[in-house]
């Protein structure tokens, strides 16, 4: 099965081109304010092409299952993060640095704890939020038959709107940042892959019962097949 769908190019693309209008700060506040679905969209994204991999994955051995997730991460992921924070200090010092220990995946906390940060800096709390997935979603995927997998994503997705409405803070960060806050969009993209996988599989059979069929009716199963792609189900003349 393709790894790649070109179609997701284009959502992609319009969730960059909305992150970088709403730092940039090119729009009137108003509409400035709706670039915040670009965040969204990366979430549900990842969250779908993660779980999609790891679906493709789970038939290896656990630990070779993990050692190939985690190695692409880094190589996806690590080596660009740690040159981005080089090029920026460059520009923005290396005040960061006192608390770098929170650079590697928990960015997200520094609003919420009350850490200053450079404002270029920012943007890489979204990134916590994907990395802090990363560590628990692979292994629930593993373990996981795909029913309860289903299940919990959609426990995921009911119980963060609620979080957002039971819990209040002086400022909006906590609910902005903390993954639990965020998990009903992960579980969006998860469950969306679930479905697509299962769409996959239900089509890979009816594709074997079509030819299987076919081939019980020795000479007739060319015409038999044929008709039946052309006629979609329908009654096949001279059959």
């Amino acid at each position: 099965m393709s790894r790649r769908i070109p179609q997701l190019d284009g959502i992609r693309g319009l969730a960059i081109l909305s992150v970088f209008l709403f730092h940039a700060q090119l729009l009137p506040a108003r509409l400035r304010g709706v670039m915040w679905i670009g965040v969204d969209l990366f979430f549900i994204l990842s969250s779908f092409l993660i779980t999609r991999v790891l679906l493709q994955s789970r038939q290896l051995r656990f630990r070779m299952y993990l050692g190939r997730f985690y190695a692409r991460r880094v190589r996806r992921i690590m080596v660009p993060y740690l040159l981005t924070l080089a090029i920026a200090s460059l520009f923005v010092g290396t005040a960061w640095m006192s608390h770098a220990y929170l650079y590697l995946g928990l960015t997200n906390l520094l609003q919420p704890l009350g850490i200053a940060q450079p404002y270029q800096l920012s943007p890489l709390w979204s990134l916590a939020v994907e990395e802090q997935f990363y560590f628990v979603w692979p292994i629930a995927v593993f373990f996981l038959p795909r029913r309860n997998l289903t299940y919990l994503a959609a426990a995921m997705l009911v119980l963060a709107p609620l979080l957002r409405g039971l819990c209040h803070f002086q400022d909006y960060s906590p609910i902005y940042m903390l993954p639990w806050f965020r998990m009903d969009l992960l579980a969006v993209g998860a469950l969306l892959a679930l479905k697509r996988e299962e769409m996959a599989e239900s089509a890979a059979i009816w594709n074997w019962l079509i030819v299987a069929g076919g081939g019980r009716f020795s000479g007739r199963n060319a015409h038999g097949l044929d008709c039946f792609q052309q006629y979609a189900g329908d009654e096949c003349p001279d059959l």
